[in-house]
């Protein structure tokens, strides 16, 4: 049970940190005019969309996948489980900050 809790915490946490990098990449190539306007930029967009939903399952669904393949049904479907109630709640923390800092983080639009 303590291995499945630490792949929970890795690919919840590991998902939340590429969201916030993709984010912050996002956000200072819009600030510092980066990425400029041409046709390639929406097309870099999609194609980092679906590099990040392939990469994000795999921090998710990756392992309990294995698991499940393996024969270890109820270790997949409590791995799964655990790394979405994990994910959802490290939403809730980073919503709730930033409620109660709403002009820290409408600074940074």
């Amino acid at each position: 049970m303590r291995k499945i809790l630490g792949y929970s915490i890795l690919g919840s946490f590991g998902t939340a940190f590429y969201i916030t990098a993709v984010i912050s990449f996002m956000y200072y190539c819009n600030k510092y005019s980066l990425l400029g306007e041409n046709l390639l930029i929406p097309i870099f967009f999609l194609m980092l969309f679906v590099f990040s939903a392939a990469f994000t399952g795999f921090l998710i669904l990756g392992k309990p996948i294995m698991l499940y393949a393996d024969g270890k049904k109820r270790d997949a479907v409590v791995l799964f489980f655990s790394t979405i109630i994990l994910f959802f709640m490290i939403a809730i923390v980073v919503f709730l900050i930033s409620s109660l800092l709403p002009n820290y983080f409408l600074t940074w639009a």
